[in-house]
């Protein structure tokens, strides 16, 4: 967080202010929720507020790419919402809105092992046959549809990613029978939040408590310890206020 703090201020060429800091965070950290990402976007955007506003939304979200070395989670944190990272042929990204549905809630499932995102990458392969990249493809527009048509129905195999979810799955045991668990609880899908080992799943308002519980059952079953905990999308992104 300091370190972005101090970014912003470096590139607009003002000196760095000393302050000091009481800095909370319940996100887990080394998890696949986005941490490090939340830390960049709420140093970003102090120092935009100690500076009076002086630098757009869309320059935060530029300035936080650089820092983070990807868009997709730093622009959930700065515009809240579902956000869409598109890249653009100038080579810069552009946040795209997605709706919310309001009959779908998640549930996050939160082992107490960690992973490291560089090990994460690390196993994902250099190259993906044509047809399954042009197979996972479709499956990521119909998630797009999925979202904005209420068909539900369809979010497992909307979700069944070749990119990355059976290398990841590597790293967290279990994983298989955690998916298939949440999945008979009354779960849409169930997928790795980032690079893991949080497992996400998507269901209908009021099962959070028995999705997430036969998770967590799925992974002690494995003997790791795990926490359920029920998910909201937040409407709003990142912002600064001034206590009087």
């Amino acid at each position: 967080m300091l370190g972005a703090y101090r970014h912003l201020f470096r590139v607009a060429k003002e000196p760095v202010p000393t302050i000091a800091l009481t800095i909370h965070s319940a996100i887990p950290i080394a998890r696949g929720l986005g941490s490090s990402a939340a830390a960049i976007v709420a140093g970003l955007t102090l120092a935009n507020h100690w500076m009076r506003e002086r630098f757009s939304t869309e320059e935060l979200f530029r300035e936080a790419i650089r820092l983070e070395g990807h868009p997709d989670n730093v622009a959930a944190a700065l515009y809240g919402g579902l956000t869409l990272s598109l890249p653009l042929h100038d080579g810069s990204v552009r946040a795209l809105p997605l709706p919310m549905p309001r009959a779908l809630a998640i549930t996050l499932a939160v082992p107490a092992i960690h992973v490291s995102t560089a090990k994460a990458r690390a196993l994902l392969p250099r190259s993906i046959p044509l047809h399954e990249a042009a197979a996972n493809t479709a499956r990521a527009m119909a998630l797009g549809y999925v979202l904005s048509s209420g068909r539900f129905e369809l979010l497992a195999e909307a979700l069944r990613d070749v990119y990355h979810v059976p290398y990841r799955a590597r790293l967290i045991p279990g994983f298989d029978g955690v998916v298939e668990a949440g999945r008979r609880a009354g779960a849409y899908g169930v997928t790795i939040s980032g690079s893991g080992p949080t497992l996400l799943a998507f269901h209908p308002p009021g099962l959070g408590s028995r999705v997430g519980k036969a998770m967590v059952r799925a992974f002690t079953r494995r003997r790791i310890r795990a926490e359920a905990f029920p998910g909201r999308v937040a409407t709003n992104g990142a912002f600064a206020s001034t206590l009087l």
